[in-house]
């Protein structure tokens, strides 16, 4: 019989690669051969969620004093959660090449900023070709100062992410600078699906690539509204596709149309 250390290593990536986190994590205790394959073993995640601070009242747990996660590997399978990471422990987790994560969210009080900010600075110190590998982000951090650190940090974050591979960005939280709102136009050109629920936007530009977008602006002009329409009546966006602009005082679609000279037909558009 064929022991375990005897089998190809092609064979055992393609075993070890479809076992869960804890099989893994077991594995890697058995000696430095097996440790080292599993390393080179890609990893999965749907779902890879990061509090920086968290309390069950119910069962009243106190607030935990590290970071904590919560993982689910698969969409059908349940959360694991794991309390009280330091962000060196965090860090290693995501200083895996193999790792992809279909959706990251982080969140963060006020309180926990500074913790926030160290986590992700842990990250930028990484250095090298470190990337993290994420289909869609959601950002629901919180700083206690109003003077854009909350909108540098997610900035700051947003680039240590493989911007091939980033679908989604989903951030209600900041405002943005114009010189910033234009770096996330660039960086997100490939996103396509914009959620900046309190950008206070100044332009479209940045956003005339995406499928679906909601944002604030600052002030909302009916050239943007225009501008925007003709970016999706000019691409061949799938069904669905939509975007939603607010803000204090929005110009009315009417007079939108008026301006260009438009017959809107107040029907419902049904794809063939």
């Amino acid at each position: 019989m064929t022991t375990w250390q005897e089998l190809p290593n092609l064979f055992k990536i393609s075993v070890i690669a479809k076992w869960n986190l804890k099989s893994r994590f077991a594995l890697s205790l058995c000696s430095k051969k097996d440790h080292d394959l599993n390393t080179k073993c890609p990893i999965f995640l749907e779902r890879l969620e990061i509090f920086l601070e968290y309390l069950d009242t119910r069962k009243k747990i106190p607030h935990s004093k590290g970071i904590n996660l919560r993982i689910q590997e698969t969409p059908e399978s349940n959360f694991r959660f794991v309390s009280s990471l330091e962000p060196s422990e965090i860090v290693r987790i995501f200083n895996n090449i193999h790792l992809k994560i279909n959706e990251l969210r982080i969140q963060s009080p006020s309180a926990q900023f500074d913790k926030l900010t160290n986590l992700i600075n842990s990250f930028a110190e990484i250095g090298g070709n470190f990337k993290i590998r994420a289909n869609r982000l959601f950002w629901r951090c919180s700083s206690e100062n109003s003077d854009g650190e909350g909108a540098e940090l997610f900035i700051k974050l947003l680039s240590l992410i493989d911007e091939n591979c980033l679908q989604m960005v989903h951030n209600d939280m900041d405002s943005f600078s114009e010189d910033q709102f234009e770096w996330l136009g660039k960086f997100c050109k490939n996103v396509k699906t914009l959620n900046l629920e309190d950008a206070m936007a100044k332009s479209v530009d940045p956003l005339l690539n995406a499928e679906n977008v909601v944002v604030l602006f600052e002030k909302l002009d009916a050239e943007h509204i225009w501008k925007m329409i003709q970016s999706f009546i000019s691409r061949d966006l799938p069904i669905g596709s939509s975007f939603y602009f607010h803000s204090e005082h929005p110009p009315k679609l009417v007079d939108v149309f008026k301006m260009h000279n438009v017959r809107p037909n107040n029907q419902p558009i049904i794809p063939e």
